[in-house]
């Protein structure tokens, strides 16, 4: 049978090609960093914008009609980046450029690491970028091992749903090696409980400092001098970064937003990285800056807490799994 190696171009109808080419130079060029050339074919001016992996190319409509994702037709055209934090960054970008596109956010009903944003053309076409997720990453590396039944009878390839009785599990985003920490790095945890946790389809990756609006990557910070995020949920302490710029409000709304995905998969356990101002469980920094640690909890592990999710580092993961066990046999009983 023949391979099909990728997409080679695609064509977009547009009404004003100025206009559009306006658009498209800042969203291609200056933000997904496609390159440029024009052409004339048939008489008609075309605008390409192209890539190492295909063209996406401009040429004047033969309609004034604006395109109709519900007619028969495209419907919409995504675009896929590296990261989390890449999506962020595009998002970012496009708004500060004027362009109407939505902020980058987590979408776990269509999958459990699914973060993207949506705009749409001067043409109505509507437009995503997105991450490259996991189970695209397992697609591609690992397509002959998959099995007939995967890989050709239609069945769904997207990660698999926690067995009725096998319990959900909230993993901080950078311990699965999205590089979403202040500096732009992951953090990924190889201990072999998390792969299996994996395997099983339980992770629901978070970042709640993304999810709560902040950058990547952005300043460090860390909690008011001998405070704990418990204070900071208070109203007591503040999150304050390196200059002195108040990040409490992003804090806050990622550990809500936090708590409130966790609560709607009916999340009890939460593995989360240590020290993090956000996540740390048992350690944080102190507040000056200087790498000394203090015990309590960041401002999410605390509204996870407060809310009786258990909460573990990556380093108590035979403690968190021993619990998912007891839960489960509970469930069963």
């Amino acid at each position: 049978m023949t391979d099909v190696i990728g997409i080679d171009h695609i064509y977009i109808t547009v009404t004003d090609l100025q206009r559009s080419e306006s658009f498209y130079d800042c969203v291609l060029r200056d933000t997904l960093g496609f390159r440029k050339n024009m052409f004339v074919l048939g008489s008609d001016a075309h605008v390409q914008y192209f890539n190492r992996h295909f063209g996406y190319v401009l040429r004047p409509s033969r309609s004034s009609q604006a395109h109709d994702p519900y007619s028969p037709g495209l419907h919409h055209f995504c675009f896929r980046v590296d990261s989390i934090a890449d999506v962020v960054s595009v998002a970012n970008r496009l708004r500060a450029s004027g362009i109407e596109a939505s902020e980058a956010a987590h979408f776990p009903d269509y999958a459990p690491d699914y973060w993207a944003t949506f705009f749409n053309d001067p043409d109505g076409v509507r437009l995503e970028v997105t991450n490259y997720r996991q189970e695209r990453r397992d697609r591609h590396d690992n397509w002959n091992t998959l099995g007939q039944a995967a890989a050709g009878n239609g069945e769904s390839m997207e990660p698999t749903v926690p067995a009725p009785g096998r319990q959900p599990i909230l993993v901080s985003a950078c311990l699965l090696g999205e590089p979403v920490r202040y500096n732009g790095t992951g953090m990924r945890c190889d201990d072999a409980i998390l792969r299996r946790w994996l395997d099983e389809g339980r992770v629901v990756p978070f970042c709640p400092e993304v999810a709560g609006g902040l950058p990547v990557p952005r300043l460090s910070a860390e909690i008011s001098t001998g405070a704990d995020g418990a204070k900071v949920l208070a109203g007591e302490h503040r999150v304050r970064a390196t200059d002195g710029q108040d990040f409490t409000p992003q804090f806050v709304a990622g550990a809500r937003l936090a708590l409130a995905e966790a609560q709607r998969r009916n999340i009890r356990v939460a593995i989360l990285k240590e020290g993090s101002p956000s996540c740390g469980s048992g350690q944080i920094y102190d507040g000056t800056f200087s790498g000394q640690r203090i015990p309590g909890p960041g401002v999410t592990a605390a509204l996870l807490r407060s809310a009786g999710i258990a909460v573990f580092s990556e380093e108590q993961l035979a403690d968190a799994s021993a619990l998912l066990m007891r839960l489960e046999a509970e469930i069963a009983d």
